[in-house]
């Protein structure tokens, strides 16, 4: 059984499949971990597996037992993935870890672009997408160092906190999906 901790579905739990798979996402804000998360439950779901995608208060996938679990939330804290790891043993689930990053021009262009794209149709709704751009963007900076370190005036991509299956990278959009559907294959996600 799998409980949710927080958002508006806290208290309420989900029937899991036995020994599902948890895939936990590590990645800051704007590197494109929603779009990952939603393209593993796409695939998940073309091989007929049921796959429930958690990210705090949004679930992007539902199904009454669950295959696969996604955890769209950026794991690099290390006691967020012990907890992880705690709840997981609970329900009898394996981990696979996957580092999502992206060039950090790029993350800071995603991030205010989500106001220009939307349509607001009213001032204070206008104002609400801006105030979430910019928590974004100050989460963003804050983690940070905890994933890129500056070297020579440009970001680099430090290495991921603990072992991980895949290294996605989602700066060029074309590529990427490419690399959900090897891991799909590679956890073997085929009608568990």
């Amino acid at each position: 059984m799998l409980k949710f901790l927080k958002g508006k579905f806290a208290g309420k739990e989900q029937q899991c499949a036995k020994n599902p798979t948890i895939i936990a996402l590590i990645g800051i804000a704007g590197s494109g971990k929603s779009s990952v998360a939603q393209a593993l439950s796409k695939h998940i779901h073309h091989a007929h597996a049921h796959a429930v995608v958690i990210c705090a208060d949004k679930i992007y996938a539902f199904n009454q037992e669950s295959d696969v679990i996604i955890v769209d939330s950026d794991l690099v804290d290390t006691k967020k993935r012990a907890s992880l790891n705690k709840e997981a043993k609970k329900i009898g689930a394996s981990i696979v870890f996957i580092y999502v990053s992206c060039d950090v021009g790029v993350m800071v262009g995603r991030i205010v672009d989500t106001i220009r794209r939307t349509n607001c149709t009213s001032d204070s709704e206008w104002k609400r997408k801006k105030m979430e751009a910019i928590t974004k963007l100050q989460e963003m900076l804050h983690l940070l160092p905890k994933h890129y370190r500056l070297v020579s005036g440009h970001w680099e991509k430090k290495d991921p906190p603990c072992a991980v299956l895949a290294n996605i990278d989602t700066t060029d959009s074309s590529s990427w999906e490419k690399e959900v559907e090897e891991v799909c294959r590679e956890i073997k996600i085929n009608k568990m």
